[in-house]
């Protein structure tokens, strides 16, 4: 990783390493707070590390981990954000058929817009600080098509309170 970032430095592009979570039972995957340590411990200006929320909730959970502290691991070192909603429960061995199936479920990435599943969005979005320039993408599966305008409203707010959090924070 550290010879594409260094790669892609001349360019001005950072590379964002991206937390995921077990797709399937005896898969392993780095907790957000191992991604966390990975990019300290590559330490290159242009690798940051990407935290999808969602991703990092049913990581937190499948591993009984504390999502809030993983997210506190990873937040300083973090340059791109994911965000969608979900309620943070791996999908194990349960199998659905459909999408709606997982939504009526709770279970997986949903993808929903947010405040439709139970991550708490404005205590952690008040409470942490992510590298200058962070990129922020929401990320709604297009069933949700609808809820578009609503939920880019809801990510803009989100931002205002990170950057009020952060302004009261250098204060």
């Amino acid at each position: 990783m550290f010879e594409l970032a260094e790669f892609s430095k001349p360019y001005g592009v950072r590379i964002a390493f991206e937390n995921l979570f077990a797709m399937e039972p005896g898969q392993c995957r780095q907790s957000p707070a191992e991604v966390a340590q990975t990019v300290k411990g590559i330490g290159h200006p242009n690798l940051v590390a990407l935290i999808d929320f969602s991703h990092a909730y049913i990581e937190s959970t499948h591993r009984g981990l504390i999502f809030r502290e993983q997210l506190r691991a990873m937040a300083p070192v973090a340059g791109h954000l994911h965000v969608h909603d979900s309620f943070g429960r791996p999908q194990g061995f349960h199998r659905t058929y459909l999408p709606q199936e997982d939504a009526a479920l709770g279970i997986g990435d949903l993808h929903m817009p947010l405040g439709w599943g139970d991550i708490e969005w404005d205590d952690i979005f008040s409470e942490l600080a992510f590298l200058p320039g962070t990129v922020l993408i929401v990320e709604i599966g297009p069933r949700y098509r609808n809820e578009q305008p609503d939920c880019l409203a809801r990510a803009k707010n989100l931002i205002a309170l990170n950057n009020r959090a952060e302004r009261g924070a250098a204060e």
